[in-house]
C-alpha cells in the first residue's frame, strides 16, 4: 500500500533537512511524500527543489502567500493518493522503521488508524517519552494524542474531513471530529516519532498574543460541527470539553480579565447548550470545575485552575 507523508514548511531552512532524510530513508519505500512550501521567506523552498529532483517520490507544491499549515494540510490531503496518510511536521524526524511499524498493525488489522508513542527533543536531546505501554490493542479513540502526526490515517476516513484555516490551534479538529468516527483504531507502545520542541514555536508564543483567543472559536467550531454532523455527545464528550475550558484558561491567561471571563462565559453558555440532559445529569471526576461552569463563576474556576484543582 502507498502511503502518503504530508509536510507543511514555513521558514524551515534549519530543520527541514533532517526531515526530509529521516522520510526518504524509511524502510517501507512505496512513499508519495508531499511537501507543500507555504511562502518560506528563508531558502526553505530552494531545499526543497532539491530534495525533489533528486527523489522523483516527492511532490512538491509551492504557495505564493502564506496561509498557515491548515492550508498546507488542505493542500497535501487533496492531492493525496496514497491508501494511508501520515503527517510530519518539517522541523520533526520519524524513526527508520516509523511507517514500517504502524503499517504492519494496520494491515494486520484493516486500522482506520494506528498511533505510535513519542518522545519529545531540543538541542539538548530528548526530553521526555510518551509512550502507549501496552502491546497492540485496539484503543479508545478518546485516549489518542490530540495531535495529527505520530499516526496513520486510513485515506478514506479523512475524504469528509479538512483543518479549519486561518485558526491557531487547528489540531483540535482530530479528538474532536475525526476520533469519534473511527473506531478500527490501534495504538502500539513503539516510538514513531521526535517532536522539537521549539522555543519559539506556536506553542510557545501565543500565550502573548490576541489570537491566542483563537482555542474558544476553534472549540467552538468544533462543537457545533459535530452537531451539525449528527454525531452523538456522550459524558465523555462533555468531560473532554471541560477539560477544555482548563487547557483555553492556559492559552489566554496572559489576556485582561475581562477577556478571560468573557471567554469563560461564553463557553460555559456553550456547552450548556449542547450538552442538555447529560450537562443536567453529570457527576463525573471533573465535578470542580463543572461547579463553576454551571454557577458560572469565574473567580472560582480561576481559584482552581491556577491551583491546578481541576478536578
Amino acid at each position: 500500500m502507498t502511503v502518503s507523508i504530508i509536510i507543511p514548511a514555513y521558514n524551515s531552512e534549519k530543520f527541514i533537512k533532517r526531515c526530509l532524510d529521516s522520510v526518504i530513508n524509511q524502510i517501507y519505500k512505496n512513499l508519495e511524500i508531499i511537501v507543500i512550501d507555504d511562502a518560506s521567506k528563508d531558502n526553505t523552498k530552494q531545499i526543497i527543489k532539491e530534495y525533489a529532483e533528486k527523489d522523483n517520490r516527492i511532490r512538491p507544491f509551492y504557495s505564493s502567500e502564506n496561509k498557515g499549515v491548515s492550508f498546507s494540510r488542505n493542500i497535501g490531503l487533496k492531492a493525496s493518493t496514497g491508501e494511508y496518510i501520515m503527517f510530519v511536521d518539517s522541523d520533526d524526524i520519524i524513526a527508520p522503521n516509523s511507517i514500517q511499524t504502524l503499517m504492519e498493525t494496520a494491515i494486520l488489522y484493516n486500522a482506520e488508524i494506528v498511533e505510535g508513542s513519542y518522545q519529545d527533543f531540543d538541542s539538548n536531546g530528548i526530553k521526555n517519552t510518551y509512550c502507549h505501554v501496552e502491546k497492540t490493542c485496539i484503543y479508545n479513540s478518546f485516549n489518542y494524542f490530540g495531535f495529527p502526526w505520530g499516526k496513520i490515517i486510513r485515506s478514506d476516513c479523512l475524504k469528509n474531513f479538512c483543518f479549519p484555516e486561518e485558526f491557531l490551534f487547528e489540531d483540535t479538529v482530530m479528538s474532536t471530529l475525526l476520533y469519534p468516527e473511527c473506531h478500527n483504531t490501534y495504538a502500539i507502545p513503539d516510538v514513531v516519532y521526535y517532536y522539537r520542541d521549539n522555543s519559539a514555536g506556536i506553542t510557545n508564543t501565543c500565550i502573548t498574543s490576541l489570537k491566542c483567543i483563537d482555542t474558544f472559536w476553534i472549540m467552538k467550531y468544533c462543537l457545533e460541527e459535530r452537531v451539525r454532523r449528527g454525531q452523538s455527545l456522550q459524558e465523555r464528550d462533555l468531560e473532554r470539553y471541560l477539560f477544555a475550558i482548563y487547557r483555553n484558561w492556559g492559552r489566554t491567561r496572559g489576556m485582561p480579565y475581562d477577556i478571560q471571563e468573557s471567554i469563560f462565559l461564553l463557553t460555559c453558555k456553550l456547552i450548556e447548550t449542547a450538552f442538555g440532559a447529560i450537562f443536567r445529569e453529570y457527576s463525573g471526576k471533573y465535578m470542580k470545575i463543572f461547579r463553576t461552569v454551571k454557577f458560572r463563576s469565574f473567580d472560582a474556576f480561576l481559584t482552581l485552575a491556577s491551583n491546578g484543582y481541576i478536578e
